[in-house]
């Protein structure tokens, strides 16, 4: 049997300070074939610049979604929720 891919997904917006610790504490878990989803709502504070980086940290299991205007917190769930369907990942 496969082990699924599983994603978390992350809505952002001005989380630069807590991202990069959020996204150490979710992968300490030990949870195998998890990705994160981070989906950044516009953030002018480099919250999108910042998951990028961390993307090249963790070998790309980390996936960054970039909405170009703010449409607040349920749009960004809902891309989200769009992608990681797409992308054949469990929820």
């Amino acid at each position: 049997m496969n082990t699924p891919k599983i994603v978390v997904i992350i809505p952002t917006f001005n989380e630069v300070d807590n991202l990069s610790i959020l996204t150490k504490k979710i992968f300490s878990q030990g949870i195998p074939n998890l990705d994160i989803l981070i989906v950044d709502d516009n953030s002018p504070d480099g919250t999108a610049c910042c998951a990028r980086k961390l993307s090249s940290v963790y070998d790309d299991r980390i996936h960054v979604l970039d909405i170009p205007h703010k449409l607040g917190l349920a749009n960004a769930y809902n891309q989200g929720f769009n992608w990681a369907v797409s992308n054949l990942y469990e929820i």
